[in-house]
C-alpha cells in the first residue's frame, strides 16, 4: 500500500473525489479512505456518534447530530380532515403565533389516503409546497435550522389538493418552535 492513498483507490495515484487524507497516528501516517466507511459485522462493532470533529484515529461510520435540540418551546400542532373533495383546496392543520412569541417553522410532516399536493401559507400568502406520491402518501418536509420566522398573531396554514376520483382523507403536523420576543 502506497503512503498517500488505499488500495481501494480506482483512481491514478489515488486522487479521486471519493477519498479524503486522514493523519493516522501510527505508520503509514497519511492515507487516504472512502468518505463513508461502514464496518462491523454487529451492533457492539458500530462506532458511537461523535459531537466533536474526526480526529483521524476513528474507524468505522462517524457520526454527529447536525442540530442536537432547537431552543424554546417545541409547538407542534396536529390536525386532519376527513371526506376531502377533489380538487378542492382544503385546511389541514392551522396554526395562530401566541402573543409575544415568534414561531421557528422546521418542516411538516403530511399524509393522506390519496396523494396529493400540499401548501404551506403564512399570513393567506402560498411560502411553501411540497406532493406525495402514488408511492410514498407521507411527505415529510424538515429542516434542520428555520427557514421562515412567524411573528406573533400571524396564521399558519396547512392545505391540501388531491385528484382522486373519490373524498379522502388527510392528516398533517405543522413542526416548529416558539421562543418569546419579550
Amino acid at each position: 500500500m502506497a503512503d498517500d492513498y488505499t488500495i481501494l483507490n480506482p483512481g491514478a495515484g489515488g486522487d479521486v473525489m471519493d477519498e479524503s487524507l486522514v493523519v493516522y497516528p501510527a505508520s503509514p501516517t497519511n492515507r487516504k479512505r472512502p468518505r463513508v466507511v461502514i464496518t462491523g459485522e454487529g451492533i457492539d462493532d458500530i462506532v458511537p456518534a461523535q459531537v466533536s470533529n474526526p480526529i483521524g484515529d476513528e474507524f468505522g461510520l462517524v457520526t454527529r447530530p447536525i442540530v442536537p435540540s432547537y431552543p424554546g418551546t417545541e409547538a407542534n400542532t396536529f390536525g386532519d380532515v376527513a371526506l376531502v373533495l377533489t380538487s378542492t383546496e382544503t385546511t389541514v392543520v392551522t396554526y395562530t403565533v401566541p402573543t409575544d412569541n415568534t414561531f421557528y417553522f422546521i418542516g411538516f410532516v403530511v399524509s393522506g389516503n390519496a396523494n396529493a399536493l400540499f401548501k404551506l401559507y403564512v399570513n393567506g400568502s402560498p411560502v411553501l409546497a411540497g406532493r406525495s406520491s402514488v408511492a410514498n402518501l407521507t411527505l415529510n418536509l424538515t429542516y434542520s435550522y428555520s427557514p421562515i420566522k412567524v411573528t406573533e398573531g400571524v396564521t399558519i396554514v396547512l392545505k391540501v389538493t388531491h385528484g382522486a376520483s373519490v373524498g379522502c382523507d388527510f392528516e398533517g403536523t405543522i413542526l416548529g418552535y416558539l421562543l418569546s420576543s419579550i
